[in-house]
């Protein structure tokens, strides 16, 4: 399958009332990345 069209979306802030509704129209695939940055001063073995 060769891929002719990529279109990205970046949401900024996510949270129970994020509104997906215009993001995903049309949408075969989704990809979520994320990152734990900044974190300093780490006080408990599994903080997450």
């Amino acid at each position: 399958m060769a891929v002719s069209e990529i279109n990205t979306v970046q949401v900024d802030g996510i949270d129970p009332t994020t509104d997906w509704s215009d993001k995903v129209v049309d949408c075969d695939v989704a990809v979520h990345a994320t990152a734990r940055v900044h974190v300093t001063n780490q006080m408990t073995e599994d903080a997450l």
